[in-house]
């Protein structure tokens, strides 16, 4: 089920003018899809493909925007 197909009716178009029938795209397309681009981002935005909220330890002290985050703190960065 297509959720959204205008959305993949114009991106379709898009990649059939870059980079036509003959061809699969590759990064040299990249900066000529915008839309294609916009959409990869968008997704992403929804749902990331790999937890990136990995908690980490702070090996040294460190200030991040006025808070002080000491040596050994466990860092958990918000995802969403």
């Amino acid at each position: 089920m297509v959720q959204f197909p205008e959305v993949q009716k114009k991106a379709q178009q898009e990649l059939d003018v870059v980079v036509g029938p003959d061809r699969l795209p590759d990064f040299a397309d990249r900066e000529a899809r915008p839309y294609v681009r916009a959409i990869m981002k968008e997704t992403m935005r929804w749902h990331a493909v790999a937890p990136i909220g990995i908690s980490h330890r702070m090996v040294d002290e460190d200030e991040y925007k006025g808070y002080r985050i000491p040596a050994g703190s466990v860092v958990v960065p918000n995802a969403w």
